[in-house]
């Protein structure tokens, strides 16, 4: 049978949870969560040495539960709550109540009075057998009462690079869910980690700062949500060896062949250390392989670069090589022009094209729109009739074994009216040149309205000269050899027009001349014998060849043209055949 209330009995009491981490003093008001693998205890200090005194905790089913038989301090006595106390239970305040209490003397004590300590006058003290000074007043412990909070949080988090090098970071992200209201507080644990412990009051942030792990190992993260004095645990959870340090791979690789025609294979070889565990191929096409060691080929022509990313528990690396792979397209490059470089007509102007497409066609196919007749399939079409004004375009298809590719040139022939009644001249001052050497092509026109545009055009180069002059000369350098189209169309205020068109011959050299000569005596008397010595130095085989010449005797104009001598001449030789010639008469001779 339940004995009298020891209410009267002055005390003091704290929880001892088995992590050590909430206390339970005078006037604090604790939150319990509710326990998953966890005992805890309550240990309360009576104001003299007890016999007896029992502990219950209506709601939770605890009645009259014995102290446990440890010795605590002194006046004190202790009681275990189990997991099992817990089960069934609700959310709410709690009151505990101490019963059958009995000191040494077996004498049953009941009514105490509760306040913050135990020191002072106001101390109820037994005087006798049911007398007591002061008297005391009947009333439930509200000093120390508390709540338990049942946690439903689903608790969970993520790192992002949970592997990583020596001297790596990473930060993680809580992502629990089904968080009761009032109880976002947290602790991060990172073992290994700097910093080691991280506090925050919310949900759904990152942790603060990156964490950094500076040795090789594997750690433990853990995460606990607790009470806003970070001493109770409501609930939590620890990822074991979760993060893992160590060295990365080093990313490299090679591939054969480095040059092939489009459509063969070629094989990619991992030779990244430090043992990857996955691979990530980017070709440089757009594709892309996750294989160790993939076979890939190319559908164009080009230069490629190619990216390895190689990846272990630790992290990944990265080898990039730039242009690092050369496709060829063998298929016919397609290009074009008329055969006199003139895309300028008049009405009914027959056209010759020619093909100068590489990489061999043998087939052709031409489009010639505006004209007739409109299409043609042999390499160098001619007499294509052009009969109404406009701009139109012209499209050539050359294919070979490898392929077919299509070239069109858009508004590539203007036929015009506006080229009647201008009429244009234009010549090269020369029509063999040397490469290197520069070029002049002169313009005239006449019959016009100025101001004139030039349009000058070297081979598809060209040059655009604004002016009221009815001749003009434009200069270009070709330091390649062949044969250079060149052509110039020039139109008036009026919009009329005309071409010209013409070609010069350029010739490979070896080398520039640096052309030199002396004379013996410097200073000669009239009639006697001078010698003149080739001092020509540069270039290189072949040789041209060089000659003497004088111009006309200011004094007596004899000889007219002094005879000349072609010689070969060795550039650096100072054994050159000299040439002796004589003047009769006085004065400054070049």
């Amino acid at each position: 049978m339940e004995g009298p209330s020891c209410n009267e009995t002055k005390y003091s009491a704290e929880w001892q949870w088995t992590d050590g981490n909430l206390v339970f003093s005078p006037n604090t008001y604790p939150v319990i969560a509710k326990p998953t693998s966890m005992w805890s205890r309550v240990i309360v200090t009576f104001s003299e040495e007890m016999q007896n005194a029992e502990l219950t905790i209506q709601g939770l089913d605890i009645y009259n539960r014995l102290p446990l038989p440890e010795t605590f301090g002194e006046n004190q006595k202790g009681w275990q709550l189990n997991i099992d106390d817990f089960n069934g239970v609700s959310s709410g305040e709690f009151t505990m109540e101490f019963v059958n209490c009995t000191d040494l003397a077996n004498t049953s004590l009941y009514g105490f009075n509760n306040t913050s300590s135990l020191p002072g006058a106001s101390i109820t003290k037994r005087q006798a057998n049911g007398v007591w000074s002061p008297s005391y007043s009947n009333h439930i412990d509200d000093i120390h009462s508390f709540s338990i909070v049942f946690s439903g949080t689903d608790i969970n988090f993520e790192a992002i690079n949970p592997g990583m090098p020596i001297g790596g970071s990473t930060y993680f992200h809580n992502t629990s869910t089904n968080i009761d209201p009032g109880t976002n507080w947290w602790k991060w644990e990172f073992e290994g980690g700097d910093p080691p412990v991280v506090y925050q009051e919310c949900i759904g942030a990152w942790s603060t700062g990156p964490i950094s792990y500076n040795n090789p190992g594997e750690f433990d993260v853990t995460l606990k949500q607790m009470d806003p004095s970070y001493e109770v645990v409501y609930t939590s959870l620890t990822k074991e060896k979760y993060i893992v340090v160590g060295n990365i791979p080093e990313a490299d690789f090679e591939a054969s062949p480095l040059e092939a025609n489009m459509g063969v294979p070629i094989i990619f070889s991992d030779l990244s250390t430090n043992n990857p565990i996955s691979w990530l191929w980017n070709f440089g096409d757009g594709s892309s392989s996750t294989a160790q060691n993939p076979s890939h080929s190319y559908s164009e022509g080009g230069e490629y670069t190619v990216v390895l990313k190689a990846t272990n528990q630790y992290g990944p690396d990265v080898e990039t090589k730039e242009d690092y792979i050369t496709i060829i397209d063998p298929r016919p490059l397609p290009d074009f022009n008329t055969s006199d470089g003139i895309t300028g007509i008049q009405p009914y102007t027959l056209v010759d094209f020619i093909d100068q497409s590489t990489n061999n066609p043998d087939v052709w196919q031409w489009a010639f729109e505006g004209a007739f007749p409109n299409t043609s399939t042999v390499q160098n079409p001619s007499n294509i009739n052009y009969p109404t004004t406009g701009v139109y375009d012209v499209t050539l298809i050359v294919s070979n074994e490898y392929g077919t590719r299509t070239i069109t040139k858009e508004n590539f022939i203007e036929v015009s009216n506006n080229a009647v009644g201008l009429a244009v001249d234009c010549w090269p001052d020369n029509s063999i040149y040397n490469t290197g050497e520069t070029v002049t092509f002169t313009a005239s026109v006449t019959n016009g309205t100025p101001p004139y545009t030039y349009v000058f055009n070297f081979n598809g180069s060209p040059q655009t000269i604004n002016t009221p002059a009815q001749i003009y000369s434009a200069s270009h350098v070709f330091n390649t050899s062949g044969n250079m189209a060149i052509s110039v169309t020039i139109s008036d205020y009026e919009d009329k027009s005309n071409t010209c068109a013409g070609s010069v011959t350029i010739d490979p050299i070896g080398g520039v001349h640096n052309v030199d000569f002396t004379w013996s005596p410097s200073t000669p008397v009239l009639g006697q014998d001078i010698t003149f010595q080739n001092l020509t130095t540069g270039g290189a085989e072949p040789y041209l060849q060089s000659y003497w010449e004088w111009f006309e005797d200011p004094n007596t104009g004899n000889p007219t043209w002094a005879p000349h001598s072609e010689i070969v001449w060795t550039p650096n030789a100072t054994l050159n055949p000299p040439f002796v010639a004589n003047y009769d008469e006085l004065g400054d001779c070049p």
